[in-house]
């Protein structure tokens, strides 16, 4: 029984680390989660856009990061391996996920093409 049991993607347990050590990651994460489901209504989209969006932002503004971590990062270079291997295990958990997404997109596709 302890077999079928699987766990998450990994968001709830990130977001709990990330939110003492970066709460600026959390913080951009989250607001392009809402905004990004707000407009398509679909957890699964929201999740792997915020993860890609944030990874752009976190090299784009890493002096902000690093200012604003706590306990304060040793380097910089420490602080955005950190923020992109994180970001990096997320989406990987969240590929099948967006391959279902990509599948029913393309299935519509071919049901609208057909009718």
């Amino acid at each position: 029984m302890l077999r079928e049991i699987q766990g998450g993607r990994g968001l709830a347990t990130s977001a709990g680390g990330v939110i003492l050590l970066f709460p600026f990651l959390l913080f951009v994460w989250s607001a392009i989660w809402i905004v990004i489901y707000l407009f398509k209504r679909d957890t699964v989209i929201a999740n792997i856009f915020s993860i890609v969006i944030s990874l752009i932002i976190v090299l784009l503004v890493g002096e902000v990061e690093y200012e604003y971590s706590f306990p304060h990062a040793g380097s910089m270079p420490e602080l955005l391996l950190f923020a992109v291997t994180l970001l990096a295990i997320l989406f990987i958990r969240h590929i099948d996920q967006l391959l279902r997404v990509i599948d029913k997109a393309h299935a519509r596709k071919i049901v609208r093409l057909k009718k």
